[in-house]
């Protein structure tokens, strides 16, 4: 009889492999995607990034993110690397999960991380923030709107691609 442990049998979240994966692609999704939209935000209408994530900000704290400074710009890229781990976290675990996305090549695994998170962002975090900003600020409940093309494009080359390079690179 084999004692043996196998990684497959230890906790996901606990594996060196996992943490490498985890470190590796949400440092890289945050640096990269983090770049492109302060670029994008920039050659679109002339926002400085500082602007950019007193915007992330303000899911939280409302249009007063945008007169705190340094620190609200600091919180709103906080809550940008939050996001790159999380996604990196999730797409990870379904990596190891299912196994069927283990023979998905490797540009469509990306596509489809990046066009996942991309959804759940924009059609379920970003309401969901606004929803409970309404509970504590007494602001109203709106729909965000769409990201744009841009945004789409981004989340699928400098978010998708990195955690399906990480997924594969560490949990194989």
């Amino acid at each position: 009889m084999n004692t043996a442990t196998s990684t497959a049998d230890a906790p996901l979240a606990k594996t060196p492999d996992f943490a490498r994966a985890l470190a590796w692609g949400g440092l890289v999704v945050g640096v990269l995607d983090g770049s492109a939209a302060c670029l994008n935000a920039w050659f679109a209408g002339g926002t400085p990034p500082d602007r950019l994530f007193q915007g992330v900000a303000s899911a939280l704290l409302g249009k007063a993110a945008f007169d705190g400074g340094a620190l609200t710009a600091a919180l709103g890229l906080l809550m940008h690397f939050s996001v790159a781990f999380t996604a990196t976290a999730l797409c990870c675990l379904l990596y190891r999960r299912l196994s069927a996305l283990r023979g998905v090549p490797q540009l469509l695994l990306g596509a489809l991380f990046g066009a996942a998170i991309f959804c759940a962002m924009n059609f379920a975090l970003l309401p969901l923030l606004s929803g409970v900003r309404n509970l504590y600020l007494h602001t109203p409940v709106r729909w965000p709107g769409s990201m744009g093309w841009a945004q789409f494009a981004i989340h699928l080359v400098f978010v998708g691609q990195p955690i399906a390079v990480a997924a594969r690179r560490f949990l194989r």
